[in-house]
């Protein structure tokens, strides 16, 4: 069976260095914002507009320089962000971060050597200099990606190859001092690597550096091949291959329309093009920039289902209006996406052949009036041809390509919904290793698509928070004979995507940032709420249990929501809400616990301590008395069919119970012998899928209901 070529693509897109790139390259949405907001601002095509601006000397400067310092320099800054991408990827373990630095260091200087900074500053040509300037821009971007992509994978793979140990000159605190020493050779042969090959270049093709080969021989190519065509009469056809060539290099981000700008500018001049000219392209092909970018973002808007597209395509609508798409290209990236790449070229060539074949028949007047780049489509279409028929037809090309781009955009979206959904699994399974082996993993800090996928997580989860989409199951509590004496509300959330998502896994996210307080206030809310609907509609007598972390705890809203509970709803006295701290997390409690604990318990609240395994911590707060209910470790539930050792402790448990006065809940009880054998070791309440699982509170209000439950009932 052939392999569905979404899984070819899925392969590709997934790739070490690709993804080093996008990453990057999404890395200087920040300067790319920036810098396409001042250069909107600066251009808006409104009548006098531009003699205003000019006319305040202080406002039109600092637009001119924010705007030369971040698009002028776009390709020095993706070179580092690509370059920082590249190296916290492949660096080992092993390789600190500020090793890493050298890896940078030295990408950024093979970058100057490629657009032949070292050439033009040394011989002090006035015009090398200016065209080597012009190359940080936007035109240098190619040559950034290949020193962003390159060296980093050139540095560290010699770093680790040559096992540079520099010992230390002095105390402990030059290690960034010893740091340098040891980027220093890996650095130092990196650099030598592409001076010797950009002078091979140079040499071997008559051309100053590595830019000028790739520029001029698209340029040189391109010339020639519509020379051939105009003198055949082939104006259509040279119009077409210029399209096309540049819409491909954008996709490999080398700006195509800068690069045979030049080249085309000749055809122009002194070819015999009827129909054919700049304004033409700019019109009616470059509507909202390289590849009909204005049909991509209305596409994206209409037909995305993935929330950070839209924001995205939010973002991105204001500075595209004037013709300015960087945001888009770069920020989605539309640059080395596969799944984009069909329609990135489609739709500027249908869009060049609708134009040119609507004009030649005479269905819209010839473009004969210049229009300034920026000027917005529908207005711009008017001005080009002097009639409203210039303005349909823009309406028509941008109806179609929106079309044209919304099936890739579906095939987009499923492929990165595939992918999160699997990236969302591998976050569980490195969750679940770092509690198996208890070596600590902070997700949201990891490298490569898992930290990316952990912080979109996150990103989503308070989202959810926001818009009240977390739900609260309740998974009962039971004697033998299956009467129930209380439930333990659980965290639920289904995901839009990807459905049920793994409790654990959320709170493991919310812990290791500040959604988790704001998460758990949420959590005690909607318990409080539904338990006084639980015994308003049951009239049971039951505890709720709540789990809360110790940093929500010794929150002050946490605390008042708690207080203003407990005083204007004290006649719910038969319905308990119990706080549940797992045994780990108490260890992280301060010195003030004990004062915490009261003042909880002043309220008429109670304190169970959960996956409890006789830790030297625990058993001191036990000791203290202050827990009402422990709950044992669910290993020790599981274990105690086979392991003796389990039995022991949970005995063990079950005797301090009896001494010190608190209740013992046995979790994870799925089978009659292992709720028998509890029963024998002194264990009489248990909560697992024997009895009920985690249902939606009105499934388990009608559980509660339904008379005469036994166990095998429920």
């Amino acid at each position: 069976m052939r392999e569905p070529i979404y899984y070819k693509l899925q392969r590709f897109e997934s790739l070490p260095v690709l993804f080093s790139i996008k990453n990057g390259l999404i890395s200087i949405i920040p300067v790319l914002l920036i810098g396409s907001f001042s250069l909107a601002i600066q251009n808006l095509p409104i009548p006098g507009y531009t003699d205003i601006i000019n006319s305040v000397p202080f406002i039109s400067d600092i637009l001119s320089i924010i705007h030369r310092c971040t698009f002028g320099f776009l390709s020095v800054y993706a070179t580092i962000s690509i370059a920082i991408s590249c190296a916290d990827n492949l660096s080992k373990t092993a390789i600190k971060s500020e090793q890493n630095y050298g890896a940078i260091i030295s990408t950024l200087a093979c970058f100057f050597i490629l657009i032949g900074a070292g050439s033009a500053v040394s011989t002090g040509n006035t015009d090398a200099i200016t065209r080597m300037v012009s190359f940080l821009g936007v035109t240098g971007m190619f040559s950034a990606i290949i020193c962003g992509a390159a060296c980093p994978l050139i540095f560290i793979r010699l770093y680790e190859r040559m096992g540079i140990n520099i010992h230390s000159f002095g105390d402990s605190g030059d290690s960034d001092f010893k740091a340098s020493i040891a980027s220093l050779a890996p650095a130092l042969i990196t650099i030598l690597i592409f001076t010797v090959l950009n002078r091979i270049v140079s040499a071997l093709f008559d051309v100053s550096c590595f830019h000028d080969l790739y520029t001029q021989l698209l340029t040189n190519s391109f010339t020639n091949m519509a020379e051939f065509l105009n003198r055949h009469g082939l104006s259509f056809l040279t119009g077409l291959i210029f399209v096309l060539v540049s819409s491909v290099l954008w996709f490999f981000g080398i700006h195509g329309s800068n690069v045979l700008e030049s080249a085309m500018q000749d055809v122009f001049r002194h070819g015999n093009l009827p129909i054919l000219n700049r304004t033409l392209i700019e019109q009616f092909v470059l509507m909202g920039g390289c590849g009909t970018a204005i049909c991509l973002l209305i596409s994206l808007m209409i037909f995305s289902k993935r929330n950070c597209n839209r924001k995205l395509g939010r973002i991105a609508a204001f500075p595209m209006i004037f013709n300015i798409n960087e945001i888009m290209v770069f920020g989605l990236p539309v640059i080395y996406n596969l799944y984009l790449l069909i329609p990135f070229i489609l739709t500027p060539l249908f869009s060049y052949t609708l134009a040119y074949t609507a004009i030649y028949f005479g269905m819209v007047p010839e473009v004969t009036n210049t229009v300034n780049w920026t000027v917005p489509v529908i207005a711009g279409g008017y001005i080009a041809t002097g009639s409203p028929a210039g303005s349909v037809l823009q309406l028509v090309i941008i109806t179609a390509g929106i079309f044209i781009y919304r099936p890739f955009i579906y095939m987009y979206d499923k492929a990165k919904d595939r992918e999160a959904s699997e990236n969302i699994n591998a976050l569980v399974g490195i969750m679940k290793e770092s509690e198996k082996s208890v070596v600590p993993v902070k997700l949201t800090e990891l490298r490569s698509v898992h930290g990316r996928t952990a912080n979109t997580l996150v990103n989503e989860l308070h989202e959810a928070i926001k818009n009240h989409e977390i739900k609260l199951y309740y998974q009962g509590q039971f004697l033998k004979d299956g009467s129930c004496t209380g439930a333990e509300a659980l965290m639920r959330w289904n995901h839009p995507k990807f459905g049920l998502m793994y409790p654990p896994l959320l709170i493991k996210l919310a812990e290791e940032t500040d959604v988790i307080v704001e998460l758990e206030k949420q959590i005690l809310t909607m318990a409080i709420e539904d338990m006084e609907d639980i015994y308003s509609k049951t009239g049971k007598v039951l505890e709720i249990g709540v789990n809360v972390l110790p940093v929500t705890l010794t929150n002050p809203e946490y605390m008042r929501i708690l207080e203003e509970y407990a005083l204007s709803h004290s006649e719910v006295k038969n319905v308990t809400l119990c706080l549940e701290l797992t045994e780990q997390t108490a260890l992280l409690l301060s010195a003030k616990t004990e004062e915490l604990f009261n003042r909880i318990r002043s309220m008429g609240y109670r304190l169970a301590i959960d996956d409890f395994s006789m830790g030297h911590t625990s058993i001191t707060y036990l000791k203290d008395n202050n827990f009402d209910t422990v709950k044992l470790d669910g290993e020790i539930v599981k274990g105690c069919m086979s392991n003796p050792r389990c039995r022991d402790i949970i005995s063990s448990i079950i005797s301090l119970s009896k001494n010190l006065n608190f209740n013992v809940i046995a979790e994870y009880v799925e089978t009659e012998q292992m709720r028998d054998l509890l029963e024998e070791l002194g264990c009489h309440e248990y909560q697992g899928w024997l009895y009920a699982k985690a249902v939606p509170k009105n499934e388990f209000i009608r559980m509660l209901n339904s008379a005469g439950m036994k166990d095998k009932e429920l």
